[in-house]
């Protein structure tokens, strides 16, 4: 079997394969060499490898150290700057907020200082306002002391008239004269006489309607105007007065009787306050000589204070009165002073006019006295009419 195989050859083969081994050991140990060198390699590389990763961690944890550092450097420095920043603006605002608050304070500091002005402004003018009001209730108070007192001695007055018809002859009837002349007839009042002054006698003045002067005595202011004086008994006196003043739109006259004997009777004026006080339906008396006669009482009230005729202003009164009465006196009806001088009456009818007695005017003694005045007239506080220079005097003497 072994001749029959072709490949077989006892001694080659061997040859052969003790070479093929020796080869197979040779490769191997030479293989073995290598990668025994090849491991030493990797294990050096590995090592190398190991020592180069733990140094990239050594790295790694020291640069993150480092960035540790950094951001906490940073975040301090950051920080610190951020609260540096902080700080100044927080500062700036309370320095904007104390400025603000000055401001406003200076500002409140003016509209302060506004409001006291204009609350000092107000207070003065409060205080004039209660001073004007303290003077009028203090005039008030002093009117109504005087009223009530006039009321007082007029409930006197009215009484004693009641029982004593003298006294109202003596007040009412006696100052009444008649002023005759030509073809007119009227009406005057004599006031209170007063000292004359060159120290002689009295002076007796009469208080009239110029329109009764002018017709009564044509021949101008020179001339002498009759008057007749009514005594209680029936008798008479006949005196003269010459013209001292006349005013034709408020159609007064003034009179001063010639002889300085002292008469029995005088009207007293009335207080000018007053008279501008009238009211309607106060009581009156006009007294006057209608048509000629002896004087003649009527009574009756102010119908209206405050009556127009052409633009001048009259008292309208009810009381009866007729042509002659012109001149005459209406008095108060109850202190029986003086308030005013009668001058017109009303009449209707175009060709026979009829006379309307009771629609009489009056010129009232407050639009009287201002003329007085700029005459050199003035009343005094008994109620008689004297010269300015005499009551300056004797004002000078109290």
């Amino acid at each position: 079997m072994t001749q029959d195989n072709p490949m077989f050859r006892p001694g080659l083969p061997l040859f052969l394969s003790s070479l093929a081994l020796v080869g197979a050991t040779w490769t191997w140990r030479a293989g073995a060499e290598e990668r025994e060198a090849a491991d030493l390699r990797l294990a050096a590389v590995e090592r190398l490898a190991a020592e180069q990763s733990t140094q990239a961690r050594v790295e790694e944890h020291r640069l993150a150290d480092q960035m540790t550092r950094l951001e906490q450097d940073l975040g301090s420095t950051v920080r610190s700057e951020f609260e540096g920043r902080i700080g100044l603006t927080e500062a700036s605002m309370q320095e904007l907020r104390a400025q603000l608050d000055q401001r406003q304070a200076l500002r409140a500091e003016d509209n302060l200082s506004e409001r006291l002005e204009s609350l000092g402004a107000r207070f003065e003018q409060r205080l004039e306002q209660l001073d004007l009001t303290a003077q009028e209730a203090r005039q008030l108070a002093d009117s109504g002391q005087n009223a009530l007192e006039r009321l007082g001695g007029d409930l006197e007055l009215l009484r004693s008239s009641k029982l004593d018809p003298d006294l109202l002859w003596r007040e009412l009837m006696g100052p009444v004269v008649q002023l005759t002349g030509g073809a007119s007839v009227g009406s005057g009042v004599l006031l209170q006489p007063v000292p004359h002054p060159d120290g002689n006698g009295v002076r007796t003045l009469v208080l009239t309607a110029w329109h009764v002067v002018r017709d009564t005595v044509p021949g101008g202011l020179q001339a002498r105007v009759p008057v007749t004086v009514y005594a209680e008994d029936g008798g008479v006196l006949r005196r003269e007065a010459s013209i001292l003043c006349h005013n034709a739109d408020l159609d007064v006259a003034l009179l001063e009787i010639t002889h300085r004997g002292e008469l029995p009777h005088g009207a007293v004026l009335a207080d000018a306050d007053r008279v501008a006080g009238a009211r309607v339906f106060e009581p009156v008396w006009a007294i006057g000589c209608p048509l000629g006669t002896d004087p003649i009482p009527t009574s009756g009230e102010i119908a209206s204070p405050h009556h127009s005729v052409d633009g001048d202003r009259y008292w309208m009164i009810n009381a009866a009165t007729y042509i002659g009465n012109s001149g005459g006196g209406i008095f108060d009806g109850s202190n029986f002073e003086l308030l005013g001088v009668f001058s017109k009456i009303y009449n209707h009818g175009a060709q026979r006019p009829t006379i309307v007695p009771h629609m009489g005017l009056v010129t009232p003694l407050d639009e009287v006295y201002p003329w007085l005045a700029e005459q050199g007239w003035m009343r005094d506080d008994r109620g008689r009419l004297v010269e300015q220079a005499l009551q300056v005097a004797a004002l000078d003497e109290q």
